[in-house]
């Protein structure tokens, strides 16, 4: 759960900013590889999830 809570202040963070701070730089090189699965699962889970917006 902590990782989770962590992942979406980084994810709040940048979504609120068009450019990060440079305080980010060693955050986000420490957890890199993290945050890319946890982007590809995500992306993964849009595509197998059907459209709502088909009639």
């Amino acid at each position: 759960q902590e990782k989770t809570w962590i992942y979406s202040l980084i994810n709040e963070s940048i979504n609120k900013h068009n450019k990060l701070s440079e305080a980010w730089d060693p955050i986000l090189f420490k957890v890199k590889q993290q945050i890319q699965r946890k982007l590809q699962l995500l992306q993964q889970q849009q595509r197998q999830q059907p459209s709502t917006n088909k009639n």
